[in-house]
């Protein structure tokens, strides 16, 4: 079984108001250092990036789907890192980037994917994540796992509470708010500690205080229900 997974999915400086601010200049048609003036995190160049992959090449993927492929990379000073790479950056998939940037940007909490910095240059839209190395959750309930899984019950409480803690959080301890909206066992990563970090924010929702309450479609993955029932 292939533990080393990461996104799929806790960085705040500065005021809120001006991350949600920046970030609408994403996609505006400029390129280069203009998109580096976001509060938080780094930018990286497409070539750093390119090097920390081996070129975007095949051996390093480790995750794909509908929203682009995910790579393993390794930075100039060592750090291991997700790569996702978005597969285009236009309708969804552009708002999808601004989401992800602006609600993970500025979280910073033990329970969610930590996001490093992003690139924006010409058509490429990619973010940089910690490198989670144990896996997601999906793989450890319904993988190769050998004759006896090593989640025991104390393990997969440990991971519900801290699924919990992590939501909570998005909920309760950012302005705006965030809601995740597409919880389910392959955006739950761990680390060797059997942490819980949730990871994969591109169909979250941002919610202003001044929102007593939402009205909002369900999106992604249905069946939360049953995702809480495969712990027992």
């Amino acid at each position: 079984m292939e533990h080393g997974m990461a996104f799929s999915s806790e960085e705040s400086r500065g005021p809120t108001s001006a991350g949600a601010t920046d970030t609408a200049s994403l996609g505006s048609g400029s390129t280069g250092p203009e998109v580096s003036h976001l509060g938080w995190g780094k930018w990286y160049t497409l070539r750093e990036l390119e090097l920390a992959t081996n070129g975007l090449c095949e051996e390093n993927v480790i995750g794909e789907g509908g929203y682009g492929i995910v790579y393993i990379g390794v930075l100039t000073d060592g750090a291991k890192v997700a790569v996702k790479n978005l597969l285009n950056n236009r309708g969804q998939a552009e708002k999808e980037f601004k989401v992800e940037v602006d609600a993970i940007g500025r979280a910073r909490h033990k329970n969610l994917v930590r996001l490093h910095g992003y690139c924006v240059e010409g058509a490429y839209r990619m973010l940089v994540y910690e490198y989670v190395d144990n896996g997601n959750l999906e793989q450890w309930l319904h993988g190769d796992v050998g004759d006896a899984s090593p989640l025991t019950w104390e393990i997969r409480m440990n991971i519900i509470l801290g699924m919990a803690k992590g939501l909570a959080y998005l909920h309760e301890g950012l302005e705006p708010k965030v809601v995740h909206r597409d919880v389910k066992s392959s955006n739950i990563l761990l680390d060797r500690l059997w942490n819980p970090k949730v990871s994969d924010f591109g169909l979250a929702k941002l919610l202003r205080s001044e929102r007593t309450y939402v009205t909002t479609r369900v999106m992604g993955t249905f069946g939360l229900v049953d995702f809480l029932l495969q712990f027992y």
